[in-house]
């Protein structure tokens, strides 16, 4: 009996061990996740084989995000599209832009309550620069929501409908690009997204 017994404690050691070794795992993961939130972009937002820039076509990136998002638009949001026939494709981490877009554009089509436009003009503004803008004339933002919005865990959606995390992966997204992001909004008058890129990026 015994070895019987000793046997029984080393199992379940073992399972406890396991255990502690698997909660230290989705505990380091988290930490990970948030920190990346303040800190550096993390790859688990983006494709991962795009660990290297590579040449994007924003016009294509764009419409990809429209088409996933087609079941919030359909029949309620008209969507104007303005795009440079001339746009360059530009060195970028694509998935990544993707998401950018697919943040912003998720939170125009929850600014529109009922039938609404979004306009997306997508041009090139000087011979390294491009600019993309998206404009909802859904309700807009007050003041203390446009000094916050880029902050993390920041977010106007009820609980358990927002992570606050969109806006402010987005913003170190396009950092991380060498690009600015800045938002204009009024309530009632609706939000403009301004995106500026590089078209080539700086050698690090």
């Amino acid at each position: 009996f015994g070895s019987t017994g000793s046997g029984k404690s080393c199992s379940v050691a073992r399972i406890l061990q396991n255990l502690f070794s698997k909660t230290n795992s989705i505990a380091y993961r988290s930490s990970i996740f948030i920190f990346d939130a303040y800190g550096e972009y993390h790859h688990s937002f983006s494709r991962l084989e795009e660990v290297v820039l590579s040449s994007i076509d924003l016009k294509k990136e764009m419409d990809t995000t429209l088409n996933i998002l087609h079941h919030k638009f359909k029949n309620r949001i008209e969507v104007h599209k303005d795009y440079d026939e001339k746009l360059p494709q530009i060195e970028a981490y694509g998935g990544q832009l993707n998401q950018v877009f697919m943040n912003i554009l998720d939170n125009a089509a929850g600014a529109i309550s009922d039938n609404g436009n979004v306009w997306i003009t997508i041009k090139k503004i000087d011979n390294n620069r491009v600019q993309i803008l998206i404009k909802d004339d859904g309700c807009g933002m007050n003041q203390t929501t446009k000094e916050k919005i880029f902050n993390p865990f920041f977010t106007t959606k009820p609980v358990g409908q927002g992570t606050g995390l969109g806006m402010s992966i987005s913003y170190k997204v396009i950092k991380n690009h060498d690009g600015n992001i800045e938002v204009f909004s009024e309530p009632g008058e609706g939000s403009t997204f301004k995106i500026e890129l590089p078209i080539v990026q700086a050698k690090k």
